[in-house]
């Protein structure tokens, strides 16, 4: 992982170490969406001004198309 990490701090202008930090939140995030008791209820963060949905349930984070989907697919499967 290393060198992949090297070329996002290229690409990215950002550090290794800050490449790093968000490499962890998405796994935190994705650990959260997976372990919820669902379904998901995605709701719009407060405070944000699109595009960031949180599940009221686990805290996973979504973006507005995924949670539009997900809901979508939740009404469909009624």
């Amino acid at each position: 992982m290393g060198k992949a990490i090297d070329a996002l701090s290229k690409v990215s202008g950002l550090s290794n170490k800050n490449i790093e930090s968000i490499w962890e939140d998405v796994k935190e995030n994705g650990k959260k969406l997976s372990e919820c008791s669902k379904p998901h209820d995605f709701q719009k963060e407060k405070g944000k001004r699109f595009n960031d949905y949180i599940c009221s349930l686990c805290g996973g984070k979504v973006s507005a198309s995924s949670a539009k989907w997900y809901n979508e697919g939740l009404e469909d499967g009624k």
